[in-house]
């Protein structure tokens, strides 16, 4: 009996520290998409390089929701990039959209 304990205890462990994790990962990419001459830029939240990205895969592009797959094109870095349209000024996402579109 008291092994179902023991495992679902070690359980809410796993899903604690997994949560934990995926916090630091969101908080970690917080930053500023920049476009200029045609290419996509992201610069790191307090970071004072810009590194140039490349889309590849499948973009989402609906009216309230963007989500950008690519690469980092200096290291090859996956990333994935979502943005809620309300974290941009609606110039910007009339922008964006016009851009994603080509």
């Amino acid at each position: 009996m008291p092994l179902p304990w023991l495992l679902r205890l070690l359980l809410a462990c796993l899903a604690i520290l997994l949560s934990l994790r995926e916090r630091a990962q969101l908080t970690k990419s917080r930053g500023l998409l920049l476009a200029r001459d045609g290419s996509l830029f992201w610069r790191e939240q307090g970071a004072a390089e810009e590194q140039e990205i490349h889309l590849s895969g499948e973009q989402v592009l609906w009216p309230w929701l963007v989500i950008l797959k690519g690469r980092v094109c200096e290291t090859g870095e996956r990333f994935s990039l979502v943005l809620g349209r309300d974290s941009v000024s609606g110039d910007d996402w009339h922008y964006l959209h016009g851009m994603l579109r080509w």
